[in-house]
């Protein structure tokens, strides 16, 4: 009778401390502040700690009780066979469809009309050029296609309404244009436009995978703007709107993660010294990333050596030394020259104050259009920089809304526990 006495009476505190925990996080839930964007998409739970707050990811619920998005998302470009295609959208805080043999499709969302057309799928392109007259690089655009105009008008690129004017010219978006903003369809869709216009005048875009187009075509989508990524949910999840049969995903996946143009070699993140202990050449290096994406196993296919901190969209030690990984030193830029045969690496990925010239020039990390004004033009293989006298701002909600956490409201209960999903869907 002793032990159960004992027995009883350690229940009765366990659930008594049990109760006075879950009232506590009760309380400290009601002061919470749930953010939403304007179009009603759960963006974040602000829970406070001391005089600051915990910013909890309510975006990966993917939950929006009353969405008002007020913007077109998509469209996505289906091959089904035949010369068909479906083509999806959201607008109007619905799902659209259509299926067509055309190889373009005219639009109509929230009183504007818009024109996308497609090639054929997309061949994998060479990466390895000879020097080219003007080659204007830019980063981590984010989804930014607005700053991309403003750009691209003020290098030279395009006209005002867009289209191509750099003639023989050469552009290099050197990785991560996908994530963290709103409007990364349309961005997608100018590069892929601007792509084929440059070819018709004798010119080139080269689009160069960073970590986050390969997040996008993977199904990690822990990056993805709040309202954006729950409008494209309502058409599918997030990477089966980028697989091989689309006419975005195809073309993705034949980008390349390591470009040489002239003397100049160009990777997202950097060279680190796997690759060059592997010996891994800009051919290999691309099949590599090109299989990976495919779905197709064996050496340098996995995960950690296409996105770990030594592939070439990942590492960070021609900037900054990381644990694990110093900051390179000569004999490591000399090494990484000399297996590329080139004269300097362009990289992005790092973030930098303004455009970086680092190792007495053999380093130009590209990653700096939050800070500065900026932007790298090579000339014959010869680089300057060119001031537009425009900076980038990041992406963030125009117009939040703000309130208390609802204890009885089920939709902040679930983008509450939303995070606690797996990032890979």
């Amino acid at each position: 009778m002793g032990m159960r006495r004992i027995a009883r009476r350690i229940l009765i505190a366990a659930a008594g401390t049990i109760g006075v925990a879950a009232a506590g996080l009760v309380i400290w839930l009601s002061r919470s502040q749930v953010v939403q964007t304007a179009g009603g998409v759960y963006e974040s739970i602000l829970i406070p700690v001391g005089s600051g707050a915990i910013k909890w990811r309510a975006d990966q619920a993917v939950v929006a009780p009353a969405p008002s998005l007020n913007a077109m998302h998509g469209p996505v470009v289906r091959r089904l066979g035949g010369g068909q295609h479906e083509v999806a959208w959201y607008c109007d805080d619905h799902v659209e469809r259509d299926t067509l043999p055309a190889d373009s499709v005219t639009i109509e969302c929230e009183g504007r009309r818009s024109h996308w057309q497609w090639r054929a799928p997309a061949a994998v392109p060479a990466a390895d050029l000879p020097a080219a007259p003007r080659v204007a690089v830019v980063s981590d655009l984010e989804g930014d296609s607005a700053y991309f105009g403003i750009w691209a008008r003020a290098m030279g690129i395009t006209d005002s309404l867009g289209h191509w004017t750099y003639g023989n010219g050469q552009v290099v978006v050197l990785g991560d244009a996908t994530d963290r903003g709103r409007w990364v369809y349309p961005l997608l869709w100018t590069l892929y436009r601007l792509e084929g216009e440059a070819q018709a005048a004798g010119g080139a875009v080269h689009v160069v995978l960073g970590n986050h187009e390969q997040y996008n075509l993977t199904g990690v989508t822990k990056d993805i703007e709040a309202e954006h990524h729950f409008a494209m949910r309502q058409l599918a999840r997030y990477h089966q709107l980028l697989d091989s049969n689309t006419v975005l995903g195809q073309w993705l996946r034949t980008r390349p993660v390591a470009l040489r143009i002239g003397r100049t070699l160009y990777v997202h993140g950097g060279v680190s010294p796997a690759v060059l202990r592997d010996q891994l050449s800009i051919d290999t290096l691309n099949a590599r990333s090109r299989d990976y994406l495919a779905g197709k196993s064996g050496p340098g296919r996995t995960r950690d050596d296409q996105l770990g901190l030594t592939s070439v969209t990942q590492y960070r030690g021609l900037v900054m030394g990381m644990e694990g990984h110093p900051l390179a030193d000569d004999q490591h830029i000399q090494r990484t020259l000399g297996h590329f045969a080139v004269d300097r690496v362009v990289i992005g990925h790092t973030e930098v104050d303004s455009i970086a010239v680092l190792h007495n020039g053999r380093v130009i990390d590209v990653n700096a259009t939050l800070s500065g004004t900026k932007a790298l033009l090579l000339e014959q293989d010869v680089p300057r920089l060119v001031d537009i006298g425009v900076q980038r701002s990041a992406w963030a909600e125009p117009s939040p809304r703000l309130r208390r956490f609802q204890l009885l409201n089920a939709n902040d209960w679930r983008a509450l526990l939303g995070v606690f999903a797996a990032t890979k869907n």
